[in-house]
């Protein structure tokens, strides 16, 4: 399929060829008919863009402040993939389209394949010939609709969302500063509501287009000198009851004019992207105005849960939220009662789509609403598409994978050809590559993955880059090509039962960690997966489960192979945690004893910090076998409550996210698996746990306590280890300097450039991989250590110390 994307680092814009989105649960795959430009939010978008790199940096002076923080932290080349990894990538434009369901997803009720619908959302309703889109960010519409208005969908429900701030009734009298496509949207719905209207513009071409149109009962010039008298003529000497402020500008003239001109204890909605900061005196003040702010397309925007699992508000309560104002203005589109008929100025075949934003730039002449026309002749094609030339790769010639075509996808393509949406593609099907080459796959590659994984694979002849997939289209196909993958896919399939993929990266979003980590196990692929594992007791019981049917765990007891499944309930119905342990032991329902056979696949998890150069000079240094007492210090730093890592369903928690780090380090710097596991948090009115001390009991005899704080300073380095054995202490420190202070006395420092031992981590899993063995991470190590985070949150919970009884 074709998506429109840009790059931000120099306003480069294409219509590039790239994989279909994947359709995720609770999401709908729309084939666009029609999308809108938003000539104010993405002709900023794109002018920016265009801008030199001071420019932006001037334009966001709290990105450029990360930067040098990240620089003086991390270092030149951390900093430079981080910032190259945004600006270097393609990144799609648009928000608001139409067209039909093609695919539904797990969970997604009330829609069908076939129905029309109308999209909205920044990142998922984008000028694109396929979309995929959360439920709650769509609306069915009739089966007569016409789809080019209903291309007008987040505009349209941004404007409602407007006028509902105002708070209009029948005969009032509202005053609409800016006469751009949003405003002029807010006076039709305006018109609709009764409620007389009044335009007003800086701009000419804008004034003659709204009077032309007879949108509002008067239109005027902001520079018409007696135009306050005229608005009070109107209004008999009252003043207007509400205003709405639709322009978008850096002037703070539309915010006074607004105080002005409305009555006395009359309302302001700021829906535009216009400064507040208004006088105080003598309007505002004086008449006692109210401030409103619109937020976008109205109650559940920007609520994770809302937006991306589906969660509904009960109307009873939240009558109107961002869904119930799109299929609003979908229904008055509908009845005729509005028309955006007059503010489609302007339709740019897709392919065309460049000019559509030279038209919004250059401004040569008078637009509003920016139409995107898609070709539905063409058929939806889900087949994998070729990146690299087999010569780029370094493949031999006389290797099977010299058979694959370049790019065969495009040749001789009549229209005719259609890959279904599901199930591995035709392809992929018989193994290309030798038996002697290592191939790898990825399912996801975020901001983590780019910077930290991807840079730090091996580039040896005998591993072959195979395929990647991510969510979007334009990412699959940016990290394809920068990190010289043959392909990027539309489907989980292409990758986990690829013949050609013997290692699967999983490094998704945390929810489907142990979902992806499944599916490529259970089709016998090596596995890595980003931290954490998974989010759920259930999830970990599964993956152990699937552990021991493969033959990639060894030793499991009689006596726990007869004991019931490993179930929530049985957590549930228990005091504390006891517990997390004997439900996990239980995992094993029904599995014979296997031995370990040497083809069985291997799980890693990307515990990267026991492999970091100093702290293995750190574990050297201590007598082994011996117990040692260590404190793990973190400056977390806070992240906010509305972000998807604090959200347990989808991030599951700091706890699960990242306090799995600390945990593991501990128990490989001990040579011992965590025992027993003691919390205590802080108070936290979000109960976001972030603010918490843990103390852990190894097998060994060690003790480590983890100081997890999100509260600190910013300035203060983040990491911090302090271990303690037979008279000796070593002080590692952000992982760029060691201390070592020798029972004999003495001391000795050992500096180095900042590393996290994700290089060093994944050259061991080659290596492991390599020699046939377990993977680089023993697997019972990671299980005990997810297994230690979900004991963590049950000791905040019941305030006593879980044990972990060894399984």
């Amino acid at each position: 399929m074709e998506l429109l994307a840009q790059k931000l680092l120099d306003g480069k814009m294409a219509v590039e060829e790239v994989p279909v989105p994947l359709l995720g649960p609770g999401m709908i795959l729309v084939r666009n008919h029609y999308s809108l430009v938003s000539p104010g939010t993405e002709g900023t978008t794109v002018k920016s863009a265009r801008k030199s790199l001071l420019a932006k940096a001037k334009e966001r002076p709290k990105e450029a402040k990360a930067v040098l923080e990240m620089f003086r932290r991390q270092g030149a080349v951390a900093t430079y993939r981080a910032v190259m990894k945004k600006l270097d990538a393609y990144s799609p434009l648009g928000y608001s389209c139409a067209g039909e369901a093609i695919a539904i997803g797990e969970g997604v009720e009330g829609f069908a394949v076939g129905d029309l619908v109308a999209c909205a959302g920044v990142g998922y309703a984008n000028h694109a010939e396929i979309v995929a889109v959360p439920k709650n960010l769509c609306v069915k519409l009739r089966p007569n609709a016409n789809l080019r208005d209903a291309a007008f969908n987040t505009l349209g429900a941004i404007a409602l969302q407007g006028t509902r701030q105002a708070d209009l009734r029948i005969g009032e009298t509202c005053a609409i500063i800016g006469l751009g496509l949003l405003g002029r949207l807010a006076a039709e719905l305006m018109k609709a509501s009764g409620v007389r209207t009044f335009g007003i513009d800086v701009d000419a071409a804008a004034v003659e287009l709204a009077r032309a149109a007879n949108a509002c009962e008067a239109v005027w010039r902001r520079s018409e000198p007696a135009l306050v008298s005229e608005i009070f003529a109107r209004t008999d000497g009252l003043g207007v009851d509400a205003v709405i402020i639709a322009a978008g500008t850096s002037s703070l003239d539309p915010i006074n004019f607004a105080g002005e001109i409305a009555r006395k204890r009359g309302r302001v909605v700021m829906l535009g992207a216009a400064p507040a900061g208004f006088d105080r005196d003598p309007f505002y003040y004086r008449k006692e105005l109210e401030l409103r702010m619109s937020c976008s397309y109205g109650p559940g925007r920007y609520d994770l849960g809302y937006e991306e699992r589906g969660e509904a508000y009960p109307a009873a309560y939240v009558r109107w939220t961002e869904n119930r104002n799109m299929s609003a203005f979908q229904e008055l589109l509908a009845q005729k009662k509005i028309s955006v008929e007059n503010l489609a100025t302007h339709e740019f075949s897709f392919e065309d789509s460049p000019k559509a934003y030279d038209l919004i730039l250059k401004r040569e002449e008078p637009f509003l609403g920016v139409l995107l026309k898609y070709d539905v002749k063409k058929s939806v094609d889900f087949s994998p598409i070729s990146v690299l030339k087999l010569e780029e790769e370094g493949v031999k010639q006389n290797n099977a994978v010299g058979k694959v075509a370049v790019n065969s996808e495009k040749e001789g393509n009549t229209g005719e050809r259609q890959e279904n949406a599901t199930g591995v593609s035709e392809r992929f099907l018989a193994r290309t590559l030798s038996p002697s080459t290592l191939g790898v796959g990825f399912i996801g590659a975020g901001s983590y993955a780019q910077g930290n994984i991807l840079p730090n694979l091996p580039k040896l002849p005998n591993i072959s880059r195979v395929a990647v997939l991510t969510n979007g289209g334009a990412t699959s196909k940016r990290v394809a090509e920068k990190f010289r993958f043959r392909y990027c896919v539309s489907k989980p399939e292409d990758v986990v039962q690829n013949a050609d993929v013997d290692l699967v990266f999983v490094a998704t979003r945390h929810d489907s960690h142990a979902k992806y980590t499944l599916e490529a196990l259970k089709n016998g692929k090596n596995v890595f997966v980003e931290k954490p594992l998974c989010l759920t007791l259930d999830e970990l019981g599964e993956i152990r489960r699937t552990l021991v049917e493969i033959g990639a765990l060894r030793d499991v007891r009689e006596s726990e192979e007869k004991k019931d499944g490993f179930e929530k309930k049985e957590i549930e119905s228990k005091s504390g945690l006891e517990d997390v342990n004997s439900s996990f032991q239980k995992a094993a329902n029904d599995v014979l004893k296997k031995e370990k056979k040497e083809s069985a696949p291997t799980l890693t998890v990307g515990f990267n910090r026991r492999f970091a150069p100093l702290a293995v000079e750190m574990k050297r240094n201590l007598t082994a076998g011996a117990p040692t007492s260590a404190v793990y210090r973190v400056n977390a730093g806070a992240i906010p409550k509305d972000t998807w890592i604090q959200d347990v369903k989808l991030g599951g928690g700091r706890v699960l996210g990242e306090v799995c780090h600390f945990v593991d380090f501990l128990s490989w710097l001990n040579s011992s698996l965590p025992c027993a596991v003691f919390a205590t948090a802080a108070p936290d009115p979000n109960a976001l746990n972030d603010v918490l001390s843990v103390s852990l009991r190894f097998e060994n005899g060690s003790i480590g306590t983890i100081h997890y704080f999100a509260n600190g300073s910013k300035t203060l380095a983040k990491e911090r280890v302090e271990v303690f054995q037979g008279g000796a202490t070593q002080i590692l420190d952000d992982f760029c300097r060691l201390e070592v202070y020798k029972a004999t006395g003495g001391r000795q420092i050992r500096k180095n450039r900042q590393n996290k031992g994700q290089g060093e981590m994944l050259a061991a899993l080659f290596n492991a991989l390599a020699k046939g063995g377990e993977g680089a991470i023993p697997v019972r190590d990671a299980l005990r250590t997810t297994l230690a985070c979900f004991a963590i949150g049950e000791s905040l919970t019941s305030r006593r110390e879980i044990e972990l009884r060894d399984f």
